[in-house]
């Protein structure tokens, strides 16, 4: 129960902290608890160590922060203790080595506790720290989902908040779970059919902080058997950790393997963390399919493979052939999913640590979407979003230096063309586009979304042309749309001022068809993109030609090609399905044509 006076009708929070020899860092975490705008927490410090943590806690000097010693008992039983004294209705956790970066975060999660059929998380920061400063930080933005959870842990431990009360029917954390036992946790909690729902924006920052970190303190056979014990739990046989050392998942390979304790091994760099998830769980698929299960060690934008069949033999033919194929999947993590469904292909560009920034694979694999989809018989429209909570930022300025020579301008010039291209081919897609804007619309992000035929913005997203805060001009067609679209005055002012604009204006000046709310989000762009899947394709394609040509034709021209177009399309099956529709009193049923 909350303190006396203190209202429940929004739960009370209690803060859960393990804490082992890092006073500095901890008096950090406590410090970022007392910089929330919500003052309706308790936080319970349990000192795992040597009782330095205590002490500073105590010290700390605030009313709400209580202490606990239980040396040596590990994170588990460091978490356990602290949930059975906590009086709140709403059990947050925050590690000791990371900090709360939004001061609005615990107001959110106690406002969202509110519905008990859920439990809590945000995105965040990954922040490299080394000598006591911050070297860098890299955003960790990732969807969760019960079917997710069973793959791979993507919530950062200290932004999970859950109704207590779960403790009652589901039981204490799992110590024989060890440093697992919050991703065991979650598991169990979708397993009693809670979903895990993320609230808006980053709130939590994780410190990497190499040796000193509290997954790192732990000795990796004790880590390997939490992790196994965990695993067997719940009938998992493919599986990934953040951070730390993980086994029996999958992944690939091309030259550059090492002979290791009788296996193939080799270790690869990612970009970031969300590259090696991905480039871990296509492997996964891979060695499903072969029924062959690598050792795999997930670290910190670095994954460590090591094939073996464990032979008498040795590494076998076999172990070489799965190496290579993996490597291949190393070498080229995709930026792009699609997943089609009722004739509608979604597409979605899937690089939430970049925000969606545009690299050189990216346009690649877009680009080759304008020459596949019009291909296949199951799609008649294209819907184009972002993951995460951006649409598309724009250019990834750090591939584009790492690409192109950019003291030399006919490399810029070359590689600027290369990108028109695409433009080009994009705008005149065969089929009908509609943009998707989940977020954040920068720059070429922005002219990306105006270069489909339709844009739908959710409420809150955002539109803006921010070249010139870079000191660049606008690109990707930018200076064409824009006039076009909103006229020249309003276009001034949106490239030269490279202000962002809100899903409502961005409508009511013409950038934009409608804003959709959240909750009406997912099945609008789903009717949408039905509704333009199950039009006729040839007329489709004629009338997108006619209006892309429209400001380049005068009168007597349009005049000339609307008649020819009429012409066109009273040739077609189309138009003979509809008026056999229109006679037999039915909806048509129009084909690929």
């Amino acid at each position: 129960m909350p303190p006396a006076g203190q209202s429940s009708a929004i739960p009370f929070a209690s803060v859960i902290t393990p804490t082992r020899g890092r006073p500095e860092l901890l008096i950090r975490a406590l410090s970022s608890l007392v910089a929330q705008d919500d003052p309706a927490w308790e936080a319970i410090v349990v000192d795992d160590g040597d009782g330095e943590g205590a002490a500073a806690a105590e010290a700390f000097g605030d009313r709400r922060v209580r202490t606990l010693h239980r040396p040596g008992r590990g994170v588990a039983e460091a978490r356990i203790a602290g949930i059975a004294v906590a009086r709140g209705e709403l059990v947050c956790w925050l590690d000791d080595d990371d900090w709360w970066d939004d001061p609005r975060h615990l107001s959110l999660l106690r406002g969202a506790a509110a519905a008990r059929d859920a439990f809590f998380y945000r995105s965040g920061w990954i922040v490299t720290e080394a000598d006591g400063r911050e070297v860098g930080r890299e955003a960790f933005d990732l969807d969760a989902t019960c079917g997710s959870l069973r793959v791979n842990n993507t919530i950062l431990t200290s932004s999970i908040a859950y109704p207590r009360a779960l403790h009652e029917t589901l039981g204490p954390l799992d110590p024989a779970c060890g440093g697992y036992c919050d991703w065991d946790f979650l598991v169990r909690m979708c397993e009693a059919g809670l979903e895990p729902r993320r609230l808006p924006g980053p709130g939590v920052c994780y410190s990497v902080r190499g040796a000193e970190n509290l997954s790192a303190t732990i000795d990796a056979p004790a880590r390997l058997q939490s992790f196994n014990t965990f695993a067997a739990k719940h009938s998992l046989d493919i599986v990934i950790a953040n951070h730390v050392t993980i086994h029996r998942v999958l992944t690939d390979a091309p030259e550059g393997w090492q002979e290791v304790d009788g296996a193939l091994q080799r270790t690869f760099a990612f970009p970031s963390y969300a590259d090696g998830a991905t480039f871990v769980q296509r492997v996964a698929a891979l060695a499903e399919a072969e029924d062959h299960h690598p050792d795999v060690e997930l670290g910190y934008r670095k994954v460590t493979l090591s094939w073996s069949t464990h032979s008498a033999g040795g590494i076998t033919d076999r172990d070489r052939d799965l190496a290579r194929k993996s490597a291949a999947l190393a070498d080229r993590v995709p930026r792009i999913t699609v997943e089609v469904e009722d004739g509608v292909a979604l597409v979605t560009i899937n690089r939430p640590d970049r925000l969606n920034a545009l690299d050189t694979q990216t346009f690649e694999e877009l680009d080759a979407l304008t020459r596949d989809l019009p291909q296949r018989d199951d799609v008649g429209a294209v819907v184009l979003t972002g993951a995460g909570r951006a649409f598309c930022t724009g250019a990834d300025l750090k591939s584009f230096a790492d690409d192109v020579d950019i003291d030399d301008p006919a490399a810029v010039r070359d590689y600027l063309r290369f990108v028109g291209g695409f433009v080009r081919r994009w705008t005149a897609f065969e089929l009908p586009t509609i943009a998707a804007v989940n977020g954040l619309a920068l720059g070429g992000g922005a002219n990306l979304a105006l270069a489909c035929d339709l844009v739908l913005m959710r409420e809150g997203a955002k539109i803006a042309q921010t070249y010139v805060q870079r000191g660049l001009i606008v690109d990707m067609g930018g200076t064409y749309f824009l006039p076009r679209l909103v006229g020249r005055a309003r276009a001034n002012e949106l490239a030269l001022l490279g202000d962002e604009v809100g899903a409502e204006d961005a409508v009511a000046m013409g950038l934009a068809n409608r804003v959709v709310p959240a909750a009406e989000w997912d099945e609008t762009i789903r009717d949408w993109g039905r509704r333009l899947a199950g039009g006729a394709r040839g007329a489709q394609r004629m009338i997108k030609t006619g209006l892309l040509a429209a400001p380049f034709m005068d009168l007597e021209t349009t005049l000339e090609w609307e008649a020819f177009g009429i012409a066109t399309a009273f040739q077609s099956d189309d138009l003979r399905e509809a008026l056999a529709a229109f006679r037999e009193k039915r909806e048509p049923r129009f084909g690929k044509t």
